[in-house]
């Protein structure tokens, strides 16, 4: 081996030295080695660097550890703030969910009780329009209502009591026929100058009156007519400026007859009811009084 690190002798050299001995053409002469050349200087081989770690502070990137656990760092407080935004999801939609349930429990009662309330509203409006056709129709048969007062006689003038019932005539031994046609509970006053308690209501009694005297007129008032409540009280008429068939006085000929009501203000549904004409004559050859009564009964 060439002590100058193995370059081959017979390929010329490049720095122009002389050939050395021992080579054709050469002497035995030692070859002189230049001073400035150096023998070159061989590194250690690396070793083996393992893998490349790469530095666990980059943002969204963990290396796990060499027995397979994930480091502690940025990645585990990435991890904590993704469960906890997924806690927060998860309560608002609950409380959304809540919201929505309880919105709709909500709405849905408030149309039950809109729909119950526009029932009720329905139904009232019913009643009130089959009260008025009711109304209607009694009054229509009050105007049209007649006394069946046949053959005329003498009157006769004794203590007497005679009962009935709405729709039935009744006739006293004076001469005076009455019928009540019907009543009218609630009525309602069109007079603005009258006032009507809250605990009472009105009530209007529609009735026909006539003479079979036969040649007595009669004057008949408004006085002669109360009305009997429960508790057996005679009430007067109400001071109403106004309604319909408005009975005041009247004066019956022979044969003769005619209608009329009077409102009278009773407690809400009171019952019974009882409408009462009642007329007291003087015997004046007898020094003596008799008292002629019919009594209604108009509610049970």
């Amino acid at each position: 081996m060439d002590p100058i690190g193995g370059i081959n002798p017979s390929n010329p050299r490049l720095d122009n030295a002389a050939p050395q001995a021992g080579q054709p053409g050469m002497s035995n002469q030692q070859p002189t080695v230049p001073s400035s050349i150096t023998a070159p200087v061989l590194e250690a081989p690396v070793a083996n660097a393992g893998p490349v770690v790469l530095p666990s502070n980059i943002d969204g990137y963990s290396q796990p550890l060499a027995d397979g656990t994930e480091p502690s760092g940025k990645s585990g407080t990435a991890k904590k703030v993704l469960l906890g935004l997924l806690a927060v999801v998860i309560l608002l939609g609950l409380a959304g969910g809540g919201y929505f349930v309880g919105f709709t429990a909500g709405k849905s009662k408030g149309r039950t009780e809109a729909d119950a309330e526009y029932q009720a509203k329905q139904a009232q409006a019913q009643q009130e329009e089959a009260q008025k056709d009711e109304t209607t129709d009694e009054t229509d048969s009050a105007n049209s209502a007649e006394l069946t007062l046949g053959d005329l006689k003498d009157p006769k003038y004794i203590d007497e009591t005679i009962e009935g019932e709405t729709g039935k005539q009744l006739s006293s031994s004076d001469g005076f026929v009455l019928k009540v046609v019907n009543i009218e509970r609630n009525f309602k006053s069109t007079d603005a100058n009258y006032k009507l308690d809250s605990s009472k209501e009105l009530v209007k009694v529609n009735f026909l009156i006539g003479n079979v005297t036969k040649d007595k007129p009669k004057d008949i008032s408004s006085f002669n007519f109360r009305l009997e409540n429960s508790v057996n009280a005679q009430l007067t008429p109400e001071n109403i400026a106004q309604y319909t068939d408005k009975f005041d006085t009247v004066k019956l000929e022979p044969g003769g007859q005619s209608k009329g009501s009077i409102v009278y203000a009773v407690n809400k549904d009171e019952k019974p009811l009882k409408f009462v004409r009642e007329q007291r004559y003087r015997i004046s050859t007898e020094n003596r009084e008799v008292t002629t009564r019919i009594v209604v009964t108009v509610a049970k």
